[in-house]
Formats: C-alpha cells, sequence, structure tokens
C-alpha cells in the first residue's frame, strides 16, 4: 500500500521538480537528468511517466489552469446583494489572490517566458482561463450597465483592459513589488475600475488615490537650467532684413 501511494504521488512530484527547473533556467537549458535528481529518481523513471521534456513542460503549466476564482456561491450571492461596481471589484480581487498562489503566478511566468517556444501553451492559457475570466468580467459590467451604475462601455475592451490589469498586476508584484513602497491589495484594481467606468478621478472626489509612493520610488532629477533667451528680431534700433530668393537661383 506504502508503494502504491508512493507512486501515485510521483507524477506531482516530477512535475514540482520541473517547474522550478524550468523556472531557475528556462525550458532550453533544463536537462531531465536534473529534473530527476531534483526529485530523488533515475532518468528511465521520468520517462516512464511523461514521454518527453515538452510533455513535462505541459503537464506542468496545464494543472494550474484553474478557473474556479470565477464562480461559487460567493459570486452567484454577489448579484443580488452588492452593487455592480464591488461585484466587479470581488472577481478581479479573487483572480489576483489565485495568481498569488507560487503555482499559477509560476505557470504565468513560463507561459510568458517560454510563448515563442510553446505557443501552444499561450493558446490553452488564453483560451482556458484569460477568456473564461474576460467574460465573468463582462457579465459584471453588462449588469451594471444594465443598473445604470456604469456608462455605456465598449464591453470586450473593457473586459480585456481590466483582465490585463489583473495578469500584468501579477507580474509587477513578481517582479517589482518588492523593491517598491507597499500598497493596499485592492489599489490597482480600484484604480482600473475607476478609469474605465469614469475616467482619471477627480481631486476634490470622495477617493482619491495616493500618488506619493510613486514619487517616493523616482530618484530625484538634478536642476535644469533657464533656457537661452530666444535671439530678438529687433535689436538696438536695427531692424534685421532677411531676402528670400526662389529655389535654384544664385544672388546676382
Amino acid at each position: 500500500m506504502k508503494f502504491n501511494r508512493r507512486a501515485k504521488a510521483r507524477p506531482v512530484e516530477l512535475l514540482d521538480a520541473a517547474m522550478e527547473r524550468f523556472l531557475a533556467v528556462g525550458f532550453a537549458q533544463a536537462k531531465v537528468e536534473e529534473i530527476a535528481a531534483a526529485a530523488g529518481v533515475t532518468v528511465g523513471t521520468v520517462y516512464r511517466y511523461f514521454p518527453s521534456k515538452e510533455s513535462l513542460f505541459d503537464q506542468s503549466i496545464e494543472r494550474f489552469i484553474d478557473i474556479d476564482w470565477s464562480r461559487g456561491k460567493e459570486i452567484s450571492d454577489a448579484y443580488g446583494s452588492l452593487t455592480a461596481r464591488e461585484v466587479l471589484s470581488l472577481l478581479l480581487s479573487r483572480w489576483s489572490e489565485h495568481l498569488r498562489l507560487p503555482g499559477p503566478r509560476t505557470a504565468l511566468v513560463l507561459i510568458i517566458r517560454e510563448s515563442a517556444t510553446f505557443p501552444t501553451a499561450a493558446q490553452k492559457y488564453t483560451s482556458q482561463l484569460l477568456s473564461v475570466g474576460c467574460k465573468a468580467i463582462e457579465r459584471a459590467l453588462r449588469h451594471g450597465m444594465a443598473r445604470e451604475e456604469f456608462p455605456l462601455l465598449p464591453i470586450e475592451a473593457t473586459a480585456q483592459g481590466l483582465a490585463a490589469n489583473v495578469v500584468g498586476n501579477a507580474i509587477w508584484e513578481a517582479t517589482f513589488f518588492r523593491y517598491l513602497p507597499p500598497l493596499p491589495r485592492e489599489a490597482p484594481h480600484d484604480i482600473a475600475i475607476e478609469l474605465a467606468v469614469r475616467g482619471l478621478p477627480r481631486i476634490e472626489s470622495e477617493r482619491v488615490f495616493e500618488s506619493s509612493w510613486v514619487e517616493s520610488a523616482l530618484p530625484s532629477l538634478p536642476p535644469q537650467p533657464d533656457p537661452e533667451p530666444p535671439e530678438p528680431s529687433v535689436s538696438a534700433g536695427k531692424v534685421r532684413i532677411r531676402t528670400l530668393r526662389p529655389p535654384g537661383r544664385s544672388p546676382s
């Protein structure tokens, strides 16, 4: 029984080891021998479960294509108890929380990095996750327009823009977030919704998003010298006269 349990867990262990190696050195540089060593097995054991390194990559990514964040009782109940804006914020927050998990975040990074080598992985991620996410956002936008909470919007373009904000923010957090002052986790999504629905927020509006964290992160620029004043066309009581000649005609 113990052997059977170990055999069932083996594929997951191999996929975990493969994903870590792909992330560390890239698909092209990763070797099956290194993946086997990281999992504590022989190369033959790897090929017993996976026919190729490409199969390891595909299956390590595919297991994290999960759309449960866009479904469930919490989402369905939200349409009866929350405003459309709150429903939209809930969807974006749940998607972001999903991408903050180590597996889904690593899968996203690998898809972006290896999309030229594995276009089918990017296509599968798009059709099975991104498209589903966009449809969920479109539903919330239509709900808001029907309730007259939102103005008339280009539904598909707005949904894709908000989805791009979620994906881009995940890459931002994975790459640059540690070097910047912290932000509330909901702030990027709230700003994206505000821009999509109402445009740039006004200073006197109820919700003002602080930008001091951006200013503090930017290097201070040295003072620039004042520009030279333009040369006056009239000086010391004299008028400068220029004679214009037709093209190609030399002065006589």
